[in-house]
């Protein structure tokens, strides 16, 4: 009965986790029309990672709603990216001297569609190479720990871009928050479920970076000036 309840548990949390995480980032960025400090190769890390994972799933045996989890990642890091070539568009509108020179704008438009192409390339590649391998088990099992390993990256461009703009301008706390949160989540569940050690592996290296960037956010915030504080 207890397992019955921790599978439903997990599976539900799995499944909506994406939404919790990554929906704050996405009204953040529709609502203030800024990318700030959010890096395009989270969306590439995290679509890239689940892609792997979904192709991996008919060899390895692992928790089918984190197979439903990666779909739904796909879709809205398709959504985010393209928000974020959309924000970046009118960004260069605002900023262009002349307003007749529309090439840096089609620039953009030529970068996402390349992006995009790019993308769609390298799964055709990944899906050709395991369907050759007839989806063996072995070749299912090192394309998640491929897909385990690029996941893994996941924290590390935002702390660089953060690091290197000394800004969290444009990140949602939340979704960095519920970073931490999930991949203890994911740590503890890994652990229970006796799943993959590459998981156990990937969710550790994490929570290491979400840590680091949680700091950022009490480093990097705006901080009250002394004489705000006197009027206060």
């Amino acid at each position: 009965m207890l397992d019955i309840f921790t599978d439903l548990l997990f599976g539900g949390l799995n499944v909506v986790s994406p939404f919790l995480i990554y929906g704050p980032q996405l009204k953040l960025m529709n609502q203030t029309r800024s990318i700030g400090s959010f890096p395009l190769s989270t969306c590439t890390i995290i679509i890239c990672s689940s892609f792997l994972r979904l192709l991996s799933s008919p060899g390895v045996d692992f928790l089918f709603s984190l197979a439903i989890q990666a779909a739904i990642l796909i879709v809205l890091h398709i959504i985010i990216s393209r928000t974020y070539f959309s924000i970046r568009s009118e960004e260069k509108v605002k900023n262009l001297k002349n307003k007749a020179d529309v090439s840096s704008i089609n620039q953009i438009s030529t970068e996402e569609r390349d992006y995009f192409r790019t993308l769609f390339v390298s799964f055709l590649i990944a899906g050709g190479i395991l369907y050759i391998f007839n989806f063996s088990p072995n070749a299912c099992l090192f394309f998640l720990y491929a897909s385990s390993v690029v996941e893994a990256l996941l924290p590390m461009p935002q702390f660089w871009k953060n690091h290197t703009s000394r800004s969290v301008e444009g990140v949602s706390l939340s979704m960095i928050a519920l970073w931490f949160a999930g991949d203890a989540f994911k740590l503890l569940m890994f652990s229970l479920k006796g799943q993959p050690f590459a998981f156990v592996l990937c969710a550790i290296i994490q929570l290491a970076f979400d840590c680091l960037i949680l700091y950022q956010f009490v480093s990097y915030s705006p901080k009250a000036s002394p004489s705000t504080k006197k009027s206060e």
